[in-house]
Order: C-alpha cells, then sequence, then structure tokens
C-alpha cells in the first residue's frame, strides 16, 4: 500500500494497513460513523482506534470524515 492510493480498504484490509508499520502518511477514513452502526465488537472497535492511535504515534496523519 505504500505509495499507492487506494479508493477503498475495508475491515480487514485497513487493519492489516495501519498494523503493517509502513511509511503511509495519510489514512483517511471516509465515512466514520459507520464503524459504529456495523455490527462490531468492543473490542474490534477499540483494536481499530489502537491501530489508528499507533499510525498517529509513528508519524502518519489520520483524517476522519463524517455525514
Amino acid at each position: 500500500m505504500v505509495g499507492r492510493p487506494r479508493s477503498s480498504v475495508h475491515g480487514d484490509q485497513a487493519c492489516a494497513a495501519l498494523s503493517a508499520g509502513d511509511d503511509q502518511p495519510l489514512v483517511v477514513v471516509d465515512q466514520f460513523e459507520e464503524l459504529f452502526s456495523l455490527d462490531l465488537s468492543q473490542i474490534e472497535l477499540e483494536e481499530f482506534g489502537e491501530l489508528l492511535q499507533a499510525h498517529l504515534q509513528r508519524g502518519g496523519g489520520v483524517l476522519v470524515t463524517l455525514r
């Protein structure tokens, strides 16, 4: 995923991309509110949040959109 823009990455692909530790300067989470309308467990929500936080701590960026 490094250097190649993705138009859409979902679920496990998003988590794998975040945890890969590759140089990804910006992660875009479009329609962030969908995380709470999908049938995700509390553990899955927390894991995604922790991955976003780790990405930020590695110097990456996160852009979240809501509709």
